[in-house]
C-alpha cells in the first residue's frame, strides 16, 4: 500500500512534467540540473523526516512495552498445582461455632485426617498483607517461656476461618468459626517448635475472605512478640537469612506447605563453630538438606555466632 507521502511525491513529479509540457520554450540543461537537485533535495528531506517520524514511534512502542511488562509483574499470577490446598467450599460438616475468641486445650488427636483436593475457585487478589491462607508455626522462644501463644485475625468482612493441622500432631487445633472484624485464637504451648528437630507443627489457617493474619508469643508478662504473617501466595522458595551475634541463640525456623519438600541450607558461619544437627556436623560453607513433609518444621539454631 502506498503511503500519503510516496503519492505526493509521484504528483509532485507529475505536476513538473505537465508544467514542462506547457511552456513556449523547454528550460535549459542547467535548469533542469537545478530542478532535479531541488527535486531531490526535497524528497531526501522527506525520507529523513519519515526516519525520524519512525524512530519516534519505535521509541514510543518501547516504552509501552516497558510498562506493560512492568505492570504485568506487579500482578499476582494464580497456577493449578496438583499440591492445591482443599478449598474453603469442602469445608467439613461440622456447623461453626460464631464468636470472637477462643481457647484450644491441649489434648490428643490419633486418627484424624486431611483430605486435599484440587480447588475450582478463583483466588481473590492479594493486596498488601491479606490474603486467604497462611502458613504458620511458633518458634521456641525460651526454654522457661510459659505465656500465651496466639493467632489474631482481622477481615473487612464477615469470614470464615479454618485451621488445618497434621495428623501427626499430639494437639487437637482443628476448628471452624465464623467471625467478623476480628478473631483471637489462643493455642497451648506444645506446638512450640524444638531445636533442630522435625515436627509436624505447622498449621496452615483458611480464611474465606480476604483478612490479616499476625500472631503473638508472650514470654512470662515482660514481653509479647509479634509477627504479621505473609499469606502463602506470596511465600518464595528462595531466603537470604540475616543475624546478628546473638546473646543465646542466632536462629531461624522453616515450615513446609506441601509434602516432599526439598530444603537445601547453604551455612554461612563466622567464626566457623560446627553446628551438629541429627549428628552431623556442618562447618561454614557446608550444605544441609533435608526432605520435608506438608506440616512438618524445622528450627536452625546456633549458640555461639551469627548463622
Amino acid at each position: 500500500m502506498e503511503t500519503k507521502k510516496t503519492v505526493w511525491l509521484r504528483a509532485f513529479f507529475l505536476k513538473m512534467l505537465v508544467t514542462c509540457s506547457r511552456c513556449d520554450q523547454w528550460p535549459s540543461p542547467t535548469d533542469i540540473k537545478k530542478s532535479e537537485s531541488d527535486t531531490l533535495q526535497t524528497v531526501l528531506s522527506l525520507l529523513q523526516q519519515h526516519i525520524i517520524d519512525q524512530d519516534v514511534k519505535m521509541k514510543n512502542l518501547a516504552e509501552e512495552l516497558s510498562a506493560v511488562k512492568k505492570m504485568l509483574s506487579q500482578c499476582d499470577v494464580t497456577t493449578s498445582s496438583s499440591k492445591t490446598i482443599e478449598p474453603m467450599d469442602t469445608l467439613n460438616s461440622t456447623k461453626p461455632e460464631k464468636g470472637g475468641d477462643m481457647t484450644v486445650p491441649s489434648s490428643t488427636s490419633t486418627s484424624s485426617t486431611t483430605t486435599v483436593t484440587p480447588s475450582t475457585t478463583k483466588a481473590p487478589r492479594i493486596i498488601g498483607s491479606r490474603g486467604s491462607e497462611f502458613l504458620i508455626l511458633f518458634m521456641m522462644n525460651h526454654p522457661f517461656a510459659h505465656g500465651n501463644l496466639t493467632i489474631y485475625l482481622t477481615s473487612i468482612d464477615e469470614t470464615t476461618v479454618k485451621i488445618l493441622t497434621s495428623p501427626h500432631l499430639n494437639t487437637n487445633i482443628k476448628l471452624v468459626n465464623n467471625f467478623t472484624s476480628s478473631f483471637t485464637l489462643t493455642l497451648p504451648r506444645d506446638i512450640v517448635c524444638e531445636y533442630l528437630t522435625v515436627e509436624p507443627k505447622g498449621l496452615i489457617l483458611q480464611t474465606s475472605e480476604l483478612s490479616t493474619v499476625t500472631i503473638f508469643d508472650r514470654f512470662y508478662t515482660s514481653s509479647n512478640d509479634g509477627t504479621l504473617i505473609i499469606p502463602t501466595q506470596k511465600l518464595s522458595n528462595k531466603y537470604i537469612i540475616s543475624s546478628t551475634d546473638p546473646n543465646r541463640y542466632s536462629q531461624f525456623a522453616i515450615g513446609a506447605l506441601y509434602n516432599r519438600t526439598t530444603v537445601e541450607i547453604t551455612f554461612k558461619f563466622k567464626a566457623n563453630t560446627p553446628l551438629t544437627i541429627q549428628g552431623k556436623s556442618y562447618s561454614d560453607g557446608d550444605n544441609f538438606t533435608v526432605i520435608l513433609e506438608r506440616f512438618e518444621t524445622l528450627q536452625i539454631a546456633h549458640t555461639t555466632e551469627p548463622l
